[in-house]
């Protein structure tokens, strides 16, 4: 007997975790933070998240209420590094024993996140390694394509069947730091696969997810247009999108500009992923995280066009780079025929779209240029998620990771590829229990 408890995720867009006991032993996918709700309560300082209880956190809606869950938790298992995955074990890695396994680009970043007496607890994963976890239960990460690198659908081996965990990821055949596992997938769909917990983000668009090859050519386009005005390129995007970074950069040293990379969250991830190799900064660039203002005194009116700027602030957070630039709080001043460049989505939740439209109100009031979308989704459209039900034909589906509006339309794919609503693809709430 196999049980599935849902934590998080499945009443929105964040806070992900879910937990399976089988036996005796009770492990845990993914542990992250809704960050959209940390934002609207406490501002957007790590500061502030490391100090605030876990009981605050939790009544906030911010991250997972593990009160449901009873005794130990053997092992986490963490599908990638973003924070609405792995966010939340900052607050909970002292309350249980188990190891923390994840790949090592995802490892490095919750490292960066716990203290340091947890350190040992957070095990590297590399893929097609096997995970023995108990004497029945093993697992292993399966390499896929998604907007940080070393992603990974988990595939936890259970007496009743494999589980796979599929949040998230999409179908990249164009992706330059990762490519998806298709043998392994289709492999364990031979095997017969017992439950599928997946995503459901963009599975209400139809058709596919564009590669994040057209993302450069985007990017490429759009910079090399801009650079004509010589005013001030300023981008933003997501920290631990290293790839998307990678584009960026490489496109400001063929123009010509110095790069400076603002902001404390851009810092971590630009340092591992260069240590890790999976980063290439050209020569001189400045990664800076602290005294922004001493920085940003370089540029001047008669110098713009040699410099591009990388900060924080993609979702128009408050207190970003971005926003605190545009608010004159680090003595700097946008010009009229300046550029800024969202090489990102707006994360679909109310905070974020009120946060960004002020932002970009802001901007244009300035007489900046702004171009928003220069972005592809790092998560599946309908197509490649009908792909990886043909690949793994599971005995059943739970959709996670999404809106009540988002599950609504995974099931109607999964209706359409022969799945009965209640019968083999479930509905879950947070903190609802199925027994397979």
């Amino acid at each position: 007997m196999m049980e599935i408890q849902a934590i998080g995720g499945y009443d929105g867009v964040g806070r992900n975790m879910t937990v399976v006991r089988s036996g005796r032993a009770q492990l845990a996918f993914d542990c992250g933070i809704k960050l959209d709700s940390f934002l609207l309560y406490y501002g957007n300082t790590q500061e502030d998240y490391e100090k605030l209880p876990v009981e605050d956190l939790v009544s906030i809606g911010a991250i997972p209420d593990l009160g449901g869950v009873k005794g130990d938790i053997d092992a986490f298992l963490v599908s990638h590094g973003h924070f609405d995955h792995m966010g939340a074990l900052q607050k909970y890695v002292g309350e249980y024993s188990g190891q923390i396994f994840s790949t090592p680009y995802a490892a490095g970043l919750i490292k960066n996140r716990i203290p340091r007496k947890f350190h040992e607890q957070v095990l590297d994963v590399r893929y097609k390694e096997n995970i023995q976890i108990t004497p029945s239960l093993s697992a292993e990460f399966v390499e896929v394509t998604h907007s940080i690198p070393q992603a990974s659908m988990v595939a936890l081996h259970t007496p009743e069947g494999p589980v796979v965990y599929a949040c998230d990821y999409k179908f990249d055949d164009h992706s330059r730091i990762a490519k998806t596992d298709y043998t392994k997938l289709k492999q364990l769909g031979k095997e017969g696969v017992k439950a599928l917990i997946v995503e459901a983000l963009d599975v209400g668009s139809d058709g596919k997810c564009l590669s994040e090859e057209v993302a450069r050519a985007k990017v490429h386009d759009v910079m090399s247009f801009v650079d004509e005005t010589k005013g001030l390129i300023v981008a933003t995007t997501f920290s631990t999108h290293l790839e998307r970074i990678q584009t960026l950069v490489s496109e400001a040293k063929k123009l010509g500009r110095k790069v400076i990379v603002l902001g404390r969250s851009f810092l971590p991830n630009c340092t591992l992923g260069e240590k890790m190799k999976l980063l290439d900064l050209p020569p001189g660039t400045l990664v800076v995280a602290k005294k922004l203002d001493i920085v940003l005194k370089k540029i001047n009116p008669k110098n713009r066009g040699k410099y591009f700027i990388l900060a924080t602030g993609h979702q128009g957070e408050p207190t970003s780079v971005l926003s605190r630039m545009v608010d004159g709080k680090l003595g700097f001043q946008f010009q009229r025929g300046d550029a800024v460049i969202f090489s990102s989505r707006t994360i679909p939740t109310d905070v974020n779209i009120a946060n960004k439209s002020e932002l970009i109100d802001k901007l244009k009031h300035k007489g900046v240029r702004v171009y928003e979308d220069i972005h592809v989704s790092g998560h599946a459209s309908k197509e490649e998620h009908r792909k990886l039900i043909k690949m793994l034909n599971p005995e059943n589906i739970i959709p996670a990771h999404g809106s009540i509006q988002m599950i609504a339309s995974y099931f109607k794919l999964a209706e359409e590829e022969g799945y009965k609503a209640n019968t083999d693809v479930h509905l879950l709430r947070n903190g609802d229990n199925i027994i397979l």
